[in-house]
C-alpha cells in the first residue's frame, strides 16, 4: 500500500487514516498525508504532486470548485454530503438545548476556519456574516487554536460537520442542530 494524498484539515480524515493504519498493521505501507486548502488540493492533483485529493466545500462554493476540476480535466466523485451543525463549548448556555436558531447566536462570536473560505477576502466573509446577523467573528487557520478558543469561550460557535467523539471530549465541545 503506497499513496500520496492531499485532504482538507479535518479530524475526520485523521480518524480514517488511523483506521487504515490499524487495519494494515501486518502489511507494508508508505503514506504521505498532507492537509491543504481546496485550491492547493486541486493544484497538487492537477500537477501530479499527489496521487489523489479529497475536497470539502460549502454549498455556495461547490460550482466554483466543480468548474476548477473541469478546467483541469480532473475527474471527481461525490463521497458524501453532510449537514452543518454548530460546534460550541459544553459550558455554553446553548449546550443544554437540542436545537438552536441563528437568532439565538446573534450576540455570540463566530469562529471561522480560515481554510474553509479559501479565495475569499475577509470583507466577503463579513458580508456573509452580516446577512446572518453576526457582527463578531474570528478567522483562524490552525485547528488547535480554533478548538482551544471554542473550548474557552462560552459565547462562541462555529459551523462544523461530524467530529470524532475523542475530539469533542478532548476540547470539551459539543455539536448542536441548527434551524
Amino acid at each position: 500500500l503506497s499513496f500520496h494524498v492531499a485532504v482538507p484539515s479535518s479530524s475526520v480524515f485523521v480518524e480514517v487514516l488511523k483506521e487504515l493504519i490499524s487495519q494494515n498493521k501486518e502489511s507494508s505501507y508508505h503514506i504521505h498525508y498532507e492537509e491543504e486548502g481546496p485550491k492547493n488540493i486541486i493544484e497538487k492533483v492537477s500537477n501530479g504532486d499527489v496521487d489523489f485529493g479529497i475536497l470539502r466545500c460549502f454549498d455556495f462554493s461547490e460550482v466554483y470548485y466543480e468548474n476548477q476540476l473541469l478546467y483541469r480535466n480532473l475527474k471527481s466523485s461525490l463521497l458524501s454530503t453532510s449537514k452543518l451543525k454548530l460546534l460550541i463549548s459544553s459550558h455554553s448556555p446553548h449546550a443544554k438545548k437540542q436545537t438552536l436558531s441563528i437568532g439565538e447566536l446573534k450576540n455570540d462570536v463566530h469562529i471561522i476556519h480560515g481554510t474553509s473560505m479559501p479565495g475569499h477576502t475577509m470583507s466577503f466573509v463579513q458580508s456573509l456574516l452580516e446577512k446572518e446577523g453576526v457582527d463578531r467573528s474570528i478567522m483562524v487557520s490552525e485547528r488547535e487554536t480554533m478548538y482551544s478558543l471554542l473550548s474557552s469561550m462560552d459565547d462562541a460557535f462555529m459551523w462544523s460537520t461530524h467530529l470524532p467523539k475523542s475530539v469533542l471530549d478532548c476540547y470539551d465541545l459539543c455539536l448542536k442542530e441548527c434551524n
